[in-house]
């Protein structure tokens, strides 16, 4: 067997179900709307939902979660479960259009400069090719070859 081929975990790396409870602040929000900010430490995700009463393009931010990048590994992976999961039994979530702005077509030039930029620019470029094809009617330019 190809040692490169996915092996099931060994039963002593499993990781125990943790006893899950709730703080007593804890408390339920909705969002719509999430924006990231980034450090060399962790991932900052801020949390809000589109409020058309406060004007056009309004967002009332209400939340920020802080999470280190392992964390986010983690997430990543279980939201792409849950949606996998959520659409192998309900059907494809359709994306609205204009729900996100494309990445810029072109590597700036003062991003040049930093040595990883073109390869960060091109991982970019592959996710968002990725995000298109699975959510076609979102991108109804993309069809047409605008």
């Amino acid at each position: 067997m190809d040692s490169k081929k996915l092996q099931p975990p060994k039963t002593d790396s499993v990781v125990p179900v943790p006893d899950l409870k709730r703080e007593e602040d804890f408390t339920a929000k909705y969002a719509n709307h999430a924006v990231t900010e980034p450090t060399s430490w962790d991932l900052r995700v801020v949390f809000g939902r589109v409020d058309s009463s406060a004007g056009p393009n309004a967002v009332l931010q209400h939340t920020a979660i802080s999470l280190p990048w392992p964390t986010v590994k983690c997430l990543i992976y279980l939201l792409r479960v849950q949606l996998d999961a959520y659409e192998a039994l309900n059907g494809h979530v359709p994306f609205p259009v204009g729900g996100l702005n494309p990445p810029v077509s072109s590597l700036p030039e003062e991003s040049k400069k930093y040595p990883k930029a073109e390869l960060i620019y091109q991982a970019i470029a592959k996710l968002w090719e990725e995000f298109v094809a699975d959510n076609p009617e979102a991108f109804p330019q993309e069809k047409e070859g605008k």
